[in-house]
Parts: structure tokens; C-alpha cells; sequence
């Protein structure tokens, strides 16, 4: 499965460096470097392209592109570059560099005052801060992702809540 994603991903990006709309190549990067993580045949690939994505997103991209991306993602693509970029960070040792993007995935989502990209971007940020073993970080990040999906249904929000709940035990 890994290989045919990853050749739908490069189809996906070859056809977006022939499209003049900026949020479309920057999906087209996400996406691409999403492919490349999830399947583990490439984190320096994933980590360009993910790099990409959000270089893309941040100077090329306005207010309405944004927009359309986030209804096409469900999260808006900033902040979900910027989580996968910090766990692929991570995973190669780049422990601060991981860390301030996952920040940075908070305080994008923060400033949008998008819901499901606050959600992601605050698992992102507990993810880095129980990793480094940083369990008072971590226990406000809890505090703070409960708040926010308490109530609201959101069973994949619950469940992180739990398991990190669990981890501060």
C-alpha cells in the first residue's frame, strides 16, 4: 500500500506543479510528505515536503486559499504541516526543532480559532512535551485539549486525553 500511495502522491504533486494555484501545490507537498511519514520510506523526503507545504502555505497563500484548503483537509493545512513536521522532527533526533513546531502548530491554530486544527495542534504539542519527558508542559497541554473537546462529542480528542492522562499517572 505504502508504494502505491506514495506513486499517487507523486502523481498528485506532478499535477499540481502544473497548476497556477499556490494552495493546490501546497496541498499537493502536505500530502506527499504526509505519505512519505505514514508509510516510513522516506523522513528526510517527508520532511522536505512537509518544509514545502508550509514555505507555501505561509508566503503564497491568502486568505481565501487557506480557506478552501481547510474545507478540503478538515484542518487547516498550516497547522497540520507543522504537526507532522514536528513528529518527523522527532523521529530524527531533531528534538528542539520538533518541539518549536509543534509550538508553532499551537499558535497558528490558536490565532485561527479553528477548532479541529486547536485539537491537533495541541496533541502535536503534548506529543513533543511527554517525549522530552516534560510532564508539567504536558499536564496544562491535557488540561487545556479536555476544555476543549469536553462536551463536543469528539471521540479521538477523548481518547488522546486519556492516553496522556494515563502517561501523567
Amino acid at each position: 500500500i505504502g508504494a502505491q500511495a506514495l506513486e499517487l502522491g507523486e502523481q498528485l504533486l506532478a499535477l499540481a506543479e502544473r497548476e497556477p494555484d499556490p494552495a493546490v501545490l501546497a496541498l499537493a507537498h502536505f500530502t506527499l510528505g504526509a505519505t512519505l511519514f505514514s508509510s516510513g520510506i522516506s523522513l528526510p523526503r517527508a520532511r522536505e515536503h512537509l518544509e514545502q507545504a508550509i514555505r507555501r502555505y505561509d508566503r503564497e497563500c491568502d486568505d481565501r486559499s487557506r480557506r478552501f484548503l481547510t474545507a478540503l483537509n478538515v484542518f487547516d493545512l498550516g497547522v497540520n504541516a507543522r504537526a507532522w513536521l514536528a513528529n518527523v522532527l522527532w523521529i530524527l533526533g531533531y528534538f528542539d526543532r520538533a518541539l518549536r513546531r509543534s509550538r508553532q502548530a499551537l499558535e497558528l491554530a490558536q490565532q485561527l480559532d479553528h477548532f479541529l486544527s486547536q485539537v491537533l495542534a495541541l496533541y502535536a504539542a503534548a506529543h513533543a512535551h511527554q517525549a522530552r519527558g516534560e510532564d508539567r508542559a504536558l499536564g496544562d497541554l491535557v488540561q487545556a485539549l479536555d476544555q476543549l473537546v469536553r462536551g463536543k462529542n469528539l471521540l479521538v480528542g477523548e481518547v488522546w486525553v486519556a492516553v496522556f492522562g494515563g502517561w501523567l499517572m
